[in-house]
Order: C-alpha cells, then sequence, then structure tokens
C-alpha cells in the first residue's frame, strides 16, 4: 500500500534534485549543428529553457486526470500502477509504470489518407469501449494501444477548428503536444541535432515501449541496444500485445513463438 499523493510528491522532488545536480553539465552543455553553411552552436539551455522545470510523467499522469472530462472517474477502477522504488548505481529510482485494467482489443493508429472526422469516430469507439471519458488519450500517453499521431492528428484538427473536443480536453490535449511525455522536449531546433545521435534517436523509440519495459533505463537501454535491437523488440512487443488481446489463442504456433519471444528477449532486457 502506498499514499499516491505523498508518492508523487517524492516522485518531483526526486526528479528536481536528479536535474539540479545536472546544472553545471547542462550549463555547459551545446547542440552542434552541420550543414551547407558551416558548423553551428547553441546552448541547449537556450533551446530547452524549461528543462529544469521537467514534470515527470507520473505527476502529468493524474495532472492530466484531474484537469480532463476522466476526472469524476476513480483512477483506479480502470488503472493498476506498476510502482517502483529502489536504489540503483547509488541513484534514487522512484515511479510507476500505469497499466491498463481493460486494454484495448487492436491498437489504434491513424488509418492512412483517413479523414479526422473518422478518427474522431474511433476514439469515441475506444472511450465507449473502456467506459472512461477521454480514456484514449491515457491509453496513448502510457502505454502503446494508441498510436501517437492519432493525438498529433486530432491536436492539430482541433488548432484549424475542424473538430471538437469537450474544452478541458481540448487544453490537456494541446498541452501534451506542445510538449510530449519525452524526457526531454524535442522541437524543430533540436530535433535535426538529436535525432541524428543514435543513442538519442533509440531512446526516443523506446519510449513507445514504457508499458513493457522499465523506462527509468530508457537511456542505459538506448546505449546497449542497436537500432536493430529496437525494432526487434517493437515487433516483439506488438506480437505480445496481441497475445494479451486475445487475436491470437495461446494455443497457436504465433502465439507460443510470441510468449517465447517476449520471454527471452524482453524480460532479460528489462533487469539491465
Amino acid at each position: 500500500m502506498i499514499h499516491v499523493r505523498s508518492f508523487l510528491d517524492r516522485c518531483g522532488r526526486i526528479e528536481r534534485e536528479k536535474r539540479e545536480a545536472k546544472r553545471p553539465e547542462m550549463e555547459g552543455r551545446v547542440i552542434r549543428e552541420v550543414g551547407p553553411w558551416g558548423t553551428r552552436e547553441t546552448p541547449f539551455l537556450e533551446t530547452v529553457p524549461d528543462w529544469f522545470d521537467y514534470a515527470p510523467r507520473e505527476l502529468r499522469f493524474f495532472r492530466d486526470w484531474e484537469d480532463s472530462s476522466a476526472r469524476p472517474h476513480r483512477v483506479f477502477e480502470h488503472w493498476a500502477l506498476d510502482v517502483r522504488d529502489y536504489t540503483h548505481k547509488g541513484e534514487r529510482e522512484v515511479g510507476f509504470v500505469p497499466r491498463p485494467l481493460q486494454p484495448l482489443a487492436e491498437r489504434l493508429a491513424p488509418p492512412k489518407e483517413a479523414s479526422i472526422h473518422i478518427l474522431m469516430d474511433r476514439i469515441e469507439a475506444v472511450d465507449r469501449e473502456i467506459g472512461l471519458p477521454f480514456g484514449w488519450f491515457f491509453l496513448m500517453t502510457h502505454g502503446h494501444w494508441v498510436d501517437p499521431d492519432v493525438g498529433l492528428a486530432i491536436a492539430q484538427g482541433l488548432k484549424e477548428q475542424r473538430v471538437r473536443l469537450p474544452d478541458p480536453d481540448a487544453r490537456v490535449l494541446l498541452r501534451w503536444a506542445d510538449r510530449t511525455y519525452r524526457a526531454t522536449p524535442v522541437n524543430d531546433i533540436t530535433s535535426r541535432a538529436l535525432i541524428s545521435d543514435p543513442e538519442t534517436r533509440r531512446a526516443l523509440q523506446l519510449d513507445s515501449l514504457s508499458a513493457i519495459l522499465p523506462m527509468e533505463r530508457r537511456d542505459r537501454l538506448a546505449e546497449l541496444l542497436t537500432d536493430d535491437d529496437v525494432e526487434t523488440l517493437k515487433q516483439r512487443a506488438r506480437a505480445w500485445a496481441r497475445i494479451v488481446c486475445g487475436r491470437w489463442p495461446w494455443t497457436s504456433p504465433i502465439s507460443k513463438l510470441g510468449a517465447k519471444l517476449v520471454r527471452g528477449r524482453i524480460f532479460e532486457v528489462s533487469i539491465l
């Protein structure tokens, strides 16, 4: 048993302390861009001035819940929290991974060349399936059940006034679109420099596996794994999701293979 409010306060405090300890390093860090014009260096904190104000995804989960139309519903009627609180190599790791009690039968991805209105119909169907208003948003931000491109497309539709959401939900979605749950916000300036770095690219790809991998070890995994390893993990996670959702019976050869791959690779990596 944990007291959630105290646990969230602890998450926020430890994150602030970690970032503050890195202040000298971050103040000296630069983003180097190389192009036809030559080499250009930009101070990292000039590009990401709010780096020290980063709110852990655990805090954002509850803040988004309270600020959206999901608020009248109790969190623990729909989600379980896989809590972690330990010390690894002298560094305190505190947080949780939210896991839906009723996952979707099938992952929602943006259909090719479909209108934004069809996408709106589909997120409404997701909410009906799980019995939670704005539930699709939490399945998107805390797991792999809804593709982030769905949220980005709807956010763009809101900005262009082509679709509507309840005002609280629109504010939460636009806030997320402005700054997603990545550890370091990546905007147009930094993306060219950061995504070209293999470790950063792998770390961002591993974000999509937050429901099954320990994301407090994300950066460490990005160092150890190759691009092919990350792509293999993503494929095996999709196979695992299909098994859990019941699309393949456990007795089928595909399910047995998927379970073997999950046990043999994903959980092996998760303990690093």
